[in-house]
């Protein structure tokens, strides 16, 4: 029976989906009601019912009244009506962690708080007659084209005993005329009549003669969800009979063309649960309620942001959007916002808008549909950061002085901004200078030096923080910096000063614990920052270590025999010229070329026949964007590959 607490949002979506057969979804739903009923009753100002404060008499609150005296022996009021109790309660909305409670139609209210009834230990009363109510909330109705009642019941009443409970809305304060009510019918009420699996009827009491509104007249074996539509309701004549006429209890001004036009609406409303023990056969424990809402639609749309963002580009069809980023000075950045819209159906045209330091740099025209989708507005011009403090500030349906075209339930919350400030301060300059050359043979379990130098045009920067890793794939790090956290560490972090460092790298034994075998090349990657936002190099060692086991486990063959090979390429990642370095061992048919990730073919670096010996071929790429390309070489009847990283 338990479940995850659900939010008060997801008690709305599930309204909306529950309600479709027979109520239109509107906009946005916000709750005028929200009762689990889960009060601590040893705190005097929280005893059942709860009383409005005297400087706020009236204010919507709990109200109840307990069967009159004509039927019972007592010689005044009963003290027994809807009350507090924990001997069930609802748990498939919320838990109720900290109170276990619901209210139960025949509960202790008014003098034995702390020693109640329980329905564990009695069933309800007979001959009861007894409401509680929740209002007035007329006041929200003013400005709702629709209001809905949510509530969950637990009824404990055998079929056909003719003790039942009602749900009811009343336009008048029911207090001073219960009795009138009940003996005329029910005058001035109205049942809900929106869902066809709802139980409900009428029957004549037998002892006055009065008309008897059952709604809920049946056992339950668990709690049951149920809604109606305040402005979708029928009334009851004067004895109790549902008429056809439907009224509408929601009173919003709309506008209708070039004229405003005014959905009417009623006085005051009251929210009623009354519980009906007519006879003297007491068949169960009676009616529980918990986790009542009163929720109401303005009908209107609300256009937000859901992001701001600042985009990098990579070259010309390639941006890095970062919603969290402080740009550099002279860097080109791009701006970008996410927005939604929340309601039902496609909202007017209205106007967004980027302001740079309230200057206008962007604006186009837009519509939404109301739903999950989330749009995207991206200012069409480059922004070349300058020094000093900024405001990137995007607005939806603008100008807001006007509260822009598109009239929506909060006209607040139509803009995103952020703020920052530009030092001149670029990031520092650094190159890693081991390994110098391709396959530099490195033992494990040896020691190897590998030396780095920093530099930096900022004169008030004299120390940063590097970071050392090493990898065996440095594929699409010029795509995306990131990557390289997800390399294997060299030192996690090194303080370093302006000029020349160098440190001993003690080369792993265990090289399987990091996915590496022997005769692996591997990379020597690392960044440095001065610790500014966003301040930080990458750089990649010219050359790569050529991993072999230890000495004590297997010696190095120093010249290996001769064979095809695919030597290097190199520099890598390169941005102007790439050298190309392979090995013949005899006069070969050669085929040097260049191709995309995708396979396709770029240019022809080498062919033909070739004499044996080391050969090199030289490619400068023209009209290309930067990106990551595969060298291959055929020759004596063999393939090679090489991925080459060119940054442009």
């Amino acid at each position: 029976m338990r479940k995850a607490k659900f939010s008060l949002f997801i008690a709305l979506a599930a309204l909306m989906l529950f309600g479709a057969a027979v109520q239109p979804v509107y906009a946005i739903w916000q709750a005028m009601l929200d009762e689990d009923f889960a009060k601590d009753q040893s705190v005097q100002g929280r005893l059942w019912p709860w009383n409005t404060p005297p400087e706020n008499p009236g204010a919507p609150r709990w109200r109840w009244h307990p069967q009159p005296p004509h039927r019972l022996a007592e010689p005044t009021y009963t003290d027994y009506c809807w009350g507090l109790q924990d001997y069930i309660f609802n748990s498939l909305v919320r838990r109720h962690e900290a109170f276990t409670q619901s209210i139960w139609c025949a509960s202790t209210n008014r003098n034995l708080v702390q020693t109640p009834r329980w329905p564990a230990d009695v069933d309800y009363l007979n001959n009861q007659w007894a409401w509680v109510w929740w209002g007035p909330f007329y006041p929200s109705l003013q400005r709702a084209v629709s209001a809905a009642v949510v509530f969950w019941y637990y009824l404990d009443a055998t079929w056909g005993c003719r003790d039942s409970l009602s749900v009811v809305v009343v336009n008048t304060n029911p207090s001073p005329n219960l009795n009138a009510i009940g003996r005329r019918g029910a005058a001035d009420t109205t049942i809900m009549r929106t869902h066809p699996n709802i139980a409900y009827g009428m029957y004549i009491n037998p002892n006055d003669n009065s008309e008897i509104i059952t709604t809920f007249a049946h056992r339950t074996n668990d709690w049951q969800r149920r809604q109606f539509y305040l402005d979708n309701l029928r009334l009851l004549d004067n004895r109790g009979r549902i008429r056809d006429t439907v009224v509408n209890w929601c009173q919003r001004t709309v506008r209708v063309g070039d004229r405003d036009s005014v959905i009417a609406g009623q006085g005051i409303v009251y929210l009623c649960f009354v519980w009906h023990s007519n006879e003297r056969v007491v068949t169960g424990k009676g009616a529980f309620i918990d986790d009542v809402m009163v929720i109401w639609d303005d009908g209107l749309f609300d256009l937000r942001p859901a992001g701001l963002y600042i985009g990098v580009p990579i070259n010309e069809d390639s941006t890095h959007w970062l919603s969290s980023y402080t740009p550099r000075l002279n860097e080109d950045i791009r701006l970008k916002l996410n927005w939604r819209v929340e309601g039902a159906g496609q909202t007017p045209p209205f106007t967004i808008q980027c302001l740079l330091d309230s200057t206008i740099i962007y604006s186009e025209e837009r519509r939404g549909i109301a739903g999950d989708s989330i749009f995207t507005t991206v200012a069409d011009t480059l922004w070349t950061v300058t020094r000093g403090d900024h405001i990137i500030r995007w607005e939806i349906d603008t100008p807001i002085a006007d509260s822009g075209n598109v009239l929506e339930s909060n006209e607040q919350n139509n803009f995103i901004q952020y703020a920052f400030n530009v030092e001149w301060n670029p990031p520092p300059l650094f190159d890693i200078a081991t390994p110098s050359r391709d396959s530099t043979v490195v033992h494990a379990d040896e020691r190897q030096s590998i030396t780095f130098t920093i530099n930096d045009s900022n004169e008030t920067d004299t120390e940063f923080t590097t970071y050392l890793h090493f990898t065996t794939d440095i594929a699409g790090l010029a795509q995306d910096p990131n990557l390289i956290f997800t390399y294997h560490y060299i030192a996690h972090s090194l303080r370093t000063p302006v000029g020349e460092s160098r440190m001993v790298w003690n080369v792993p034994r265990d090289w399987a614990e990091h996915n590496i075998a022997d005769g692996d090349l591997v990379y020597i990657v690392g960044f440095t920052t001065d610790g500014y936002p966003g301040n930080l190099t990458i750089a990649v060692a010219p050359g790569r270590f050529l991993i072999c086991p230890p000495r004590d486990v297997a010696p190095v063959e120093a010249n290996p025999p001769m064979d095809y090979s695919l030597t290097r390429v190199f520099p890598n990642p390169f941005n102007k010229t790439l050298t190309v370095e392979y090995i013949l061992p005899a006069a070969s048919l050669v085929s040097l070329d260049v191709f995309d990730l995708s396979g396709r073919y770029v240019t022809n670096l080498a062919g033909g026949i070739q004499q044996a010996g080391k050969r090199t071929a030289v490619w400068q790429p023209e009209n290309l964007g930067g990106g990551v390309y595969i060298v291959r070489l055929k020759a004596g009847g063999k393939i090679f590959h090489h991925k080459a990283i060119y940054t442009p």
